[in-house]
């Protein structure tokens, strides 16, 4: 496996589950910048682009994930240097919380110690 990390592009990829598994979602609002979706994408969090180059190095694709038009966001990962392998503009459902067996919760942790979260990850029947 190549060990150095996949650089961004200039047209972005739409992501496909099929192509990219394992794939991370991760939500750009919030998560990777300090922004609100009713508001121009935000700064990088310290250490969101090493996140993405240590997950990109484990073998995880990294999808970019926002209600944000697909152009917006492959326009800010470029200017920011960012890599990531594929975009996700698919709408949350608006809620309260979200419920799952593969949930990753950012709460402001360092961006390195949330990668080795997502890295070992595991869903409740896999021990």
């Amino acid at each position: 496996m190549d060990e150095r990390p996949r650089r961004i592009r200039k047209k972005y990829v739409v992501y496909d589950p099929k192509k990219h598994f394992p794939a991370a979602l991760i939500i750009v609002d919030g998560t990777l910048a300090g922004s609100a979706e009713t508001e121009p994408i935000g700064e990088l969090y310290p250490k969101a682009e090493a996140l993405c180059q240590k997950l990109q190095r484990s073998g995880i694709r990294v999808v970019l994930w926002s209600n944000r038009p697909a152009e917006e966001i492959a326009e800010w990962a470029q200017e920011n240097e960012l890599p990531y392998d594929a975009i996700c503009y698919m709408p949350r459902p608006e809620a309260f919380c979200y419920v799952g067996n593969r949930a990753v919760v950012f709460q402001g942790q360092d961006m390195l110690d949330l990668a080795d979260e997502i890295i070992t990850l595991k869903a409740h029947w896999e021990g």
